[in-house]
Parts: structure tokens; C-alpha cells; sequence
């Protein structure tokens, strides 16, 4: 019995080691910037070293670089032995600012040695981090910061990128914590959890007396959260009582009563093998580009006031997280200028709110609603009236389709009668959140449905010779996802098109399938614009 103890101890010893050192390794191309400044080039470059050491070791270890053996190891580690400038010395940029002079340079890391460096000093790694963004959260955030100086803008950039990514860790909390939250933008080291996507990563531009800066950066969300514990407020979705005792304070999204429902019934990630590697890579990078129309439901019996303010509350979410968006007074300018057009050229099959978001080559448009009607909640605590006062409802679409993405709807309460009198506070923090996990969604579901391909409309005129373009018609099917005519006459075909690539593939690809086939030869371009491409074959 002992032997065999002894045993299991060493393969504990032997092993165990080896599982955390893999369970936490990087990506082997992931590489880190470092930041150094300094009286002289020499004196920022080294400080440039340290800090991308500093970096690398909290992608390893997590948010405990407080911890003195790990200043230690910083600030003595051979940094040769773990790191390498990415190309050469083009990876080292120093200029000078206000006599100081200011590094960024970008190295390759050597995971697993300083793993086991780490681990030779007795340093703990965090086995259990989760490596990847959180779902829910965007991958980057974009701030800005304006001041007299240069310094002072980057600064301002910096924290205005972790205020804005805090509002998605604390949810509609923020406006009520904003002192403590304030003493936290203050004192943290943004460069812990904020990595630079772009490269130099401050956009720098004139704007009358002041310098604005702007920065992108990928968030390491677990690391904020961590961090954003010391703030002293609850995190977003960890708001409510135990389970078993649940109910939705005011303006939250989540517990019974929130209803989620998707619709799409197929689609898995069983899917990609449908696809080849480069129709994958094509559909992941149209996902992370998605541009958004946000709208109100205009038949609602809501204030329009208040509806017209949630969807610009969830323009600036959007725009926060590095999305485009398409503001509403461009919308309604559109509806108003074009209803003419609309009302002559559509039938009922596609709404006008789609045929906005088509004319403006938005990828998804979001309908917000609100549903009022008052109850009182009879579970409630009798020191106070709690009051269901409405249901905030959310409806995704993808706009070439019309097709229902997803929903969401949850009950907005009010802890008092003030409250109930104006809910539009309640109302916007409530949307702050549920666009956090519209945009989630819309993109888990778009990755589903665009296995299939993306929806193209395509208009060949002038085309007198129907057998010529029922060959045409073969011709594309094998190349296609799907192709099939909608109508058909001597003047003009019209297909829907379902293709995975760009418009201009789309158009390359008639080119290269029309040249194979007598009289198609001069096929040629009249218009191409958002989902829609016009071809003219030439024949008269």
C-alpha cells in the first residue's frame, strides 16, 4: 500500500506540472507591445522590455502581478531568453515628446520557457483563466481622449477605453457608482487587461487648440472582472438574490422572467465542415464587421421620446464596442425622402424598416419596443411596492433576409412610484445591457445562416435569348451555395444569389463563368451597392 502511494505521489510530481504548464499556453504567435519611457532612447527601450515581460507574464499567471515575487522576476528575468522583436529592429519605434523619450516595441514570446522560468521561482500559474474573451463581450473597445498635449490625450484614450469597458463588466450599475468607479480609472494600470489591435496604437489628429487621441484595444475580460471586484458593486449577472429566490431589480435583464428565443432552428457548428478553411475565414471576418440599424417599433403606444432615446442609448453601446452604426436621424431622413420610392417598387413582403436597412447596407437591424401596462408584483416584500410597469422587447433581423435572428424581452420594474411615473432611466439602462447580448447573439446566429451563404440579389438586362441564360443559370449552380430565378422576361433576369464572398467576388465570378459562354462575352457591369449587383450582357 505504501509503494503504490509512493508511486502515485511521483507520477503526481511528474505530471502534474506538465498539464498546467499546457493547459495555459498561449498562442505560440501571439505576440506582445511594450511601452517604456525615459530620459534617453536607451533608458525608454529598456523600460519598452520590461513592460512587454511585465505583459507576457500576465497572460500567464493573471491579475496578481501585485505579488513582490513577481515584481522580482520582472524586473530580473534575462529578458533574452524570452523574448524577440517581432521583425527585427523595425519592431523598436522611440520619438521624442516633451524631452522625454517614449519606446513601442513588439516581441515574439517564448511561452513555454518563461513558463518554466516562472515555475522554477516558485511563481503560481493560473490554471483555470479562461484564455479567450468572455461571450457577450466585445473582442475590442474604442477610446478617445482630447487635451492640450499629446501625453495627456493618450492618457485620457487609455482610460476613457477602460471606462467604456467597464460599463459592459458592471451593466447598468455604472451611473450609480460613479465616484468609486472614477477612483478606479484613476488608479489602475489599463495596460494589465489592454492590449493595442492596432500598430502604432494611437491615432493622433489636430482638432483646433486640442490634440485628440485615439486608441483601440483588446480587452482581456477576465482580468478586468477580477479587477473590477475591488470596485465594490456587484458585476453584471451576478446582481441578483440565490437561486431560489430570484426577482429582476429595476432595470435588470435576467432570471424567469427574461425570454430568449432564437429564430433560427438549424445551424450548428457541425456546419463549418459545409465549408472550406477560406469560406470560414470569409464568414468570421464578415461577422466581426457587422454593421447594425437600430430602430423603434413605430406602431408601439410607448412615449416616442422615450423610444427614440433607448435607440440612441444603443447607437452609443454599439459605437462603444467598435461597431458601426447608422444613427436615427439619417434613418428617418431616409424613410421620409425615399417613402415614395418604397411605396411604388415593394410589395408586402418586405417591410419598410428592411428596405431602410438595405438602402444603408446595414448587415442587421435591431427593433426596440416597449410594452407598457402596470402590475403590481404580489411576491414582493411589503415594505415597498414593486411594480412590473412594462416589457422591454428587442427583435434582430438580418436585413438582406428579413430573417429573425433572435429575441429578448424582459419585464421592466420600478421600486417606487416615481419611478413608474417616468421609467426612461430604467428603460436605458436596461438597453445598455440587452445590446451587449443582441450583438452576441446576432453574431452566433449569423455564423449559422451564413454556412449557407450570404444572400445577393443580381440583375442581368437585356437578355433576349432564354436558353442562353438558363445555361448561364447551370453554369453558376456548382460555383453557388444556391442560385434560382425570381422572374424572368427579354429585358431583364433577376436571381437570388446565395454566396459566400464579397460582392466583388461575386461580380468576378460572373465574369470568369460568362466568358465560357457564346454570347455572354461582353457581360459588363451597370451598378453594384450593398447586397445588389446589376450586369448589362450586351445584347441588344
Amino acid at each position: 500500500m505504501k509503494y503504490r502511494f509512493l508511486f502515485s505521489a511521483l507520477l503526481a510530481g511528474l505530471f502534474l506540472p506538465t498539464l498546467v504548464v499546457f493547459a495555459q499556453m498561449p498562442p505560440p504567435n501571439q505576440t506582445v507591445m511594450g511601452i517604456g519611457h525615459g530620459q534617453n532612447s536607451k533608458e525608454s527601450v529598456a523600460q519598452a522590455e520590461r513592460d512587454a515581460v511585465r505583459i507576457a507574464v500576465m497572460n500567464i499567471i493573471g491579475p496578481v502581478l501585485q505579488d513582490p515575487k513577481v515584481q522580482r522576476f520582472i524586473e530580473k528575468v534575462d529578458v533574452k531568453q524570452i523574448l524577440t522583436l517581432e521583425e527585427g529592429n523595425k519592431s523598436v519605434r522611440t520619438r521624442k515628446e516633451n524631452n522625454e523619450y517614449i519606446t513601442e516595441s513588439t516581441y515574439k514570446v517564448n511561452w513555454q520557457k518563461l513558463k518554466e522560468l516562472l515555475q522554477k521561482e516558485g511563481i503560481t500559474i493560473s490554471a483555470n483563466r479562461p484564455p479567450a474573451p468572455m461571450q457577450g463581450y466585445p473582442e475590442s473597445i474604442r477610446g478617445e481622449g482630447r487635451a492640450k498635449d499629446e501625453k495627456t490625450a493618450r492618457d485620457l484614450a487609455l482610460r476613457n477605453t477602460v471606462r467604456i469597458a467597464l460599463d459592459f463588466v458592471l451593466g447598468p450599475q455604472s451611473p450609480m457608482n460613479k465616484p468609486q468607479i472614477d477612483d478606479f480609472i484613476q488608479r489602475c494600470d489599463p495596460n494589465q487587461f489592454l492590449q493595442p489591435v492596432e500598430n502604432p496604437p494611437f491615432k493622433i489628429s489636430k482638432e483646433g487648440s486640442e490634440v485628440k487621441a485615439v486608441y483601440v484595444g483588446r480587452v482581456s475580460w477576465p482580468i478586468l472582472r477580477e479587477q473590477a471586484k475591488t470596485i465594490g458593486v456587484p458585476l453584471a449577472g451576478e446582481m441578483g438574490p440565490p437561486a431560489g429566490n430570484v426577482q429582476n431589480g429595476p432595470g435588470n435583464i435576467g432570471g424567469p422572467e427574461t425570454a430568449l428565443d432564437s429564430g433560427l432552428d438549424t445551424g450548428t457548428s457541425a456546419d463549418w465542415g459545409n465549408v472550406s478553411e477560406e469560406e470560414k475565414n470569409i464568414i468570421l471576418k464578415y461577422i466581426d464587421t457587422l454593421s447594425f440599424m437600430v430602430y423603434y417599433n413605430e406602431n408601439s403606444l410607448a412615449d416616442k421620446a422615450m423610444l427614440k432615446a433607448a435607440v440612441s442609448r444603443a447607437n452609443t453601446v454599439l459605437t462603444r464596442a467598435g461597431i458601426t452604426v447608422f444613427d436615427i436621424s439619417r434613418v428617418e431622413k431616409l424613410k421620409a425622402d425615399q417613402m415614395k420610392v418604397y411605396e411604388s417598387s415593394q410589395s408586402d413582403a418586405v417591410s419598410l424598416i428592411q428596405w431602410v436597412a438595405q438602402k444603408l447596407n446595414a448587415d442587421i437591424y435591431v427593433q426596440i419596443d416597449v410594452i407598457t401596462g402596470e402590475k403590481k408584483d404580489e411576491s414582493a416584500s411589503t415594505d415597498k411596492d414593486i411594480l412590473t410597469i412594462g416589457v422591454l422587447t428587442t427583435d434582430l433581423f438580418d436585413a438582406s433576409t428579413g430573417q429573425l435572428l433572435g429575441s429578448s424581452s424582459s419585464n421592466i420594474i420600478a421600486n417606487d412610484a416615481n419611478q413608474a411615473k417616468d421609467p426612461t432611466n430604467l428603460v436605458l439602462n436596461m438597453v445598455s445591457q440587452a445590446m451587449v447580448q443582441a450583438v452576441s447573439q446576432a453574431k452566433e446566429q449569423m455564423q449559422k445562416s451564413l454556412v449557407r451563404g450570404m444572400r445577393y440579389e443580381l440583375i442581368i438586362q437585356n437578355t433576349p435569348d432564354s436558353r442562353l441564360m438558363s445555361s448561364f443559370l447551370s453554369a453558376m449552380k456548382p460555383k453557388t451555395k444556391q442560385i434560382k430565378v425570381l422572374a424572368s422576361s427579354p429585358s431583364e433576369y433577376r436571381y437570388e444569389v446565395y454566396y459566400i464572398g464579397l460582392l466583388s467576388d461575386l461580380e468576378a465570378l460572373i465574369y470568369s463563368v460568362s466568358e465560357k459562354l457564346p454570347g455572354l462575352e461582353n457581360i459588363s457591369l451597370v451598378m453594384a451597392s450593398g447586397k445588389s449587383i446589376i450586369m448589362d450582357t450586351g445584347n441588344k
